[in-house]
């Protein structure tokens, strides 16, 4: 029963460990906040893309527009001061058509202005895009690499730990293991636990009778705390 304890005892160091890198593995951050910030930023860069591109098409429309103003502006001009055309009522006519499309370029121009202005602002608010998108994703990157190592660093663990745990298995009886798979069960995950230097049980920290320390000590059957029911082991010093 000696060693059946013992090995016992391994045997919850070794899932007590294997319980640990699990909480560990869930813990794990594969970069929930970085990948938030990434897709953000992604999402700025292809609203500055548009904003730019609607920038570009306002000042596009409005050169087009100046060009067919001032086209205009110089054919009318022509007919007045070309001589052709002498009728008062004409020239009249003509005068006022020619002020009337200064003004309309003169306001095509403070808007060309305007959209300048514009494009310039989207042109910088892109390459800001860009700059925080390149450095989210980096960051994102590094954060999924490191995700990598710590996920591989765990598996390898436990791959150890389970190997190990299957050896320590053998010197079980199916008995003791059913009941050790029990208590296991229902106790936290802790079924056999050391009795601690000053006497108590090391699951529930109850103080234990120096008699029952002794029995515990002789290992000829299992000995179970009267408080939490666990199997108690001196560990061997």
């Amino acid at each position: 029963m000696k060693e059946t304890l013992a090995a016992l005892y391994v045997l919850q160091q070794l899932d007590s460990a294997i319980e640990a890198l699990k909480k560990s593995y869930a813990s794990l951050d594969p970069g929930r906040q970085e990948s938030a910030i990434y897709k953000a930023a992604k999402a700025a860069k292809e609203s500055a893309e548009i904003k730019l591109q609607a920038a570009r098409t306002d000042l596009a429309d409005n050169d087009l527009e100046l060009k067919s103003k001032e086209k205009k502006r110089a054919s009318e001009e022509k007919l007045l001061y070309g001589g052709k055309v002498s009728n008062p009522k004409e020239l009249t006519a003509l005068q006022l058509e020619v002020e009337s499309l200064e003004r309309q370029v003169g306001r095509f121009k403070e808007i060309q202005a305007t959209h300048k202005n514009t494009l310039d602002e989207m042109h910088t608010l892109e390459k800001q895009a860009i700059e925080s998108l390149a450095s989210a994703e980096a960051t994102l990157r590094a954060r999924k690499a490191a995700y990598k190592l710590e996920t591989e660093s765990i598996l390898e663990k436990a791959k150890v730990l389970i190997d190990q745990r299957s050896a320590a298995l053998q010197p079980v009886p199916g008995d003791i293991l059913k009941r050790y798979d029990h208590l296991r069960t229902n106790k936290q995950g802790l079924a056999i636990v050391a009795v601690e230097d000053n006497n108590s049980c090391g699951g529930c920290k109850m103080g234990l009778s120096s008699n029952l320390v002794r029995q515990i000590a002789r290992n000829l059957e299992p000995v179970t705390c009267e408080n939490c029911t666990r199997i108690l082991f001196v560990v061997p010093k």
